[in-house]
């Protein structure tokens, strides 16, 4: 089975093979007839439209991740965009390895260097080009994930929250006076209690909403790199 992940990136192809060996990415196999066997291997699996593409703009160096025994090869089929294909037999080991993979580019990402995974990776099955089955890539900021998977309770946190400061200020003595509130009539208190229990109510409303944001954000975050589906 083949993984493909696709990473737009802004660094040269020197600086990938420093993050690559940085991040234990590169065999420590030294045999070019090993490196060139298990590269024939994975050459062999792609699409005849494809190969041509993938041999000429080919990276000289192939990748491994040895606790799973993935290898995998890597190409830049246009200036920003990297291409790496990895290959293992039994499928737990292959997502094993890619999200290995996933997380470390995710981890390389500092100000000279941009990673961006696109969102879906594609499994196919052995020995051809049928989908198993594919990945969604999950990012590194997963609160900023949470918001915007759950953006309605995060507007209805932020609208009650500002609902309830500005209830909050209208009870406020001097802001009493001036909006013609007061204590002194049994409507003027029972509009003063109103308008407390209404802020109690919002700020509530609020802490809530953003609660089940921040419970599903630790759900998230339990994750691993990809969701995977059939």
């Amino acid at each position: 089975m083949r993984a493909i992940i696709r990473v737009k990136t802004n660094i040269q192809d020197e600086r990938l093979h420093e993050i690559l060996k940085a991040r234990g990415w590169l065999p420590r196999i030294t045999k070019a007839e090993v490196l060139e066997r298990r590269k024939k291997e994975i050459l062999d699996t792609i699409h005849p439209d494809d190969l041509e593409v993938v041999i000429e703009t080919l990276l000289p160096y192939i990748v491994l991740d040895d606790p799973t025994k993935t290898w995998g090869i890597v190409n830049r089929p246009a200036d920003d965009l990297v291409t790496f294909r990895l290959k293992n037999p039994i499928p737990d080991r292959l997502k094993t390895a890619t999200e290995k993979l996933i997380r470390d580019l995710q981890l390389a990402n500092e100000k000279d260097v941009n990673f961006a995974i696109e969102s879906k990776i594609e499994v196919l099955e052995p020995g051809g080009d049928m989908h198993a089955f594919s990945g969604t890539v999950l990012p590194k900021n997963r609160f900023a994930l949470a918001v915007q998977r759950r953006q309605n309770e995060w507007w209805v946190g932020v609208v009650a929250f500002i609902a309830s400061l500005i209830l909050l200020i209208a009870t406020v003595p001097p802001i009493q006076g001036f909006l013609g509130i007061t204590n002194a009539t049994e409507w003027g208190a029972w509009n003063l209690g109103f308008l407390e229990r209404l802020s109690t109510s919002t700020i509530v409303t609020a802490t809530v909403s953003w609660l089940n944001i921040i419970l599903y954000w630790f759900d998230l975050r339990r994750q691993t790199a990809i969701v995977w589906e059939a």
